[in-house]
C-alpha cells in the first residue's frame, strides 16, 4: 500500500470525528458572533437614546450609525469567513462522499469480475471434465472393438484333417450298420428255407 493510500485511508477514518470536532467549534464561533451582534446593537441603541438627549441629535445619531455599521460589518466579515469554511469542508465531505462511492463501485466492479472469472473457470474445468470423460468412454469402447476383433481373428478354425477323418469314421459307421443289418436278413432266410427236424416220437 502506497504511502498517499495510506494517509487517505487515514483521513477517511478521522473524517468524520475532525468533522464533529469542526462543527462543534463553528457552532461557538457562530454563537459568539451572535452574541457580540447583539451586544454590539444594544450598545448603539443605549448610544442612540443618548443622542436623543443632546442638543446636535443629528450628528450623533449619524456618528453611531457609522460605528455601529462598522462593528456589525467586521462581525459580518467574520461569519461570511466561517461560512465559507462551512462551504469547503462541506464540499470536502461531498468529494470524500464521491470517493468512497467510487471505491465501492470499484471493489464491487472487481468482485463480480472475480464472480465471473471463477464461473467461467468452473466452467471451463466442468467441460474439460466432460471432454476427458467422454475421450476415456471412446478408447474404451475403442479397445473393447479391438479386443473383440481379437478375439474373432484368433479363433480356432475348423481343421480339415479332422473333418476328413470324422468323415471317414461315419462313413465306416453306416458301412458296418449296413452289413450287420445284410447280415441279420441272411440269417432270416437261412433259417426259413431250412425246417427243423420233427421232434422224436415219445417212447412207450
Amino acid at each position: 500500500m502506497s504511502w498517499r493510500r495510506f494517509f487517505l485511508s487515514c483521513l477517511m477514518l478521522l473524517g468524520p470525528a475532525l468533522g464533529w470536532a469542526q462543527q462543534g467549534a463553528d457552532d461557538a464561533e457562530r454563537a459568539r458572533i451572535e452574541q457580540a451582534r447583539q451586544t454590539v446593537n444594544a450598545n448603539f441603541d443605549a448610544l442612540d437614546a443618548a443622542c436623543q438627549k443632546r442638543f446636535a441629535v443629528t450628528d450623533c445619531l449619524a456618528q453611531t450609525k457609522s460605528q455601529r455599521r462598522a462593528a456589525l460589518a467586521d462581525l459580518h466579515r467574520q461569519e461570511a469567513v466561517l461560512n465559507d469554511a462551512q462551504r469547503r469542508q462541506a464540499g470536502g465531505q461531498k468529494l470524500n462522499q464521491l470517493a468512497d462511492k467510487q471505491q465501492d463501485a470499484e471493489r464491487s466492479a472487481l468482485d463480480k469480475q472475480a464472480q465471473a472469472a471463477s464461473k467461467a473457470g468452473e466452467l471451463n474445468q466442468r467441460l474439460a471434465d466432460k471432454a476427458e470423460r467422454s475421450a476415456e468412454s471412446t478408447a474404451q469402447a475403442k479397445q473393447r472393438q479391438s479386443e473383440q476383433a481379437h478375439k474373432q481373428s484368433t479363433r480356432k478354425l475348423p481343421d480339415p484333417a479332422a473333418e476328413q477323418s470324422a468323415q471317414a469314421d461315419y462313413q465306416r459307421k453306416q458301412a458296418d450298420a449296413e452289413q450287420h443289418r445284410l447280415g441279420l436278413e441272411k440269417r432270416l432266410k437261412n433259417r426259413s428255407k431250412a425246417p427243423s427236424p420233427p421232434l422224436p416220437a415219445p417212447s412207450s
